[in-house]
């Protein structure tokens, strides 16, 4: 999914993840309008990293996937 979303890397800071997207993605500004605005704790910083607060008892990995499908338009 990464691959597809042209995300160059995906990095855990404690309770946050980083979404780092690479330069040429073309992600659709809609689709990540919808995903930042589905849960709290998820917001673009202005260098175009979207960031996420995983809360105490979340799977790291389902809630992660849960994002890309987002991205992707199917969550």
């Amino acid at each position: 999914m990464c691959e597809r979303l042209r995300i160059s890397a995906v990095e855990r800071q404690g309770t946050r993840i980083a979404i780092r997207f690479h330069a040429e993605t073309t992600l659709d500004p809609a689709k990540l309008v919808s995903v930042v605005r589905s849960r709290t704790g998820i917001k673009l910083d202005p260098s175009g990293v979207l960031w996420m607060e995983v809360k105490r008892g979340e799977s790291i990995p389902v809630v992660l996937r849960n994002v890309l499908l987002g991205l992707q338009g199917q969550g």
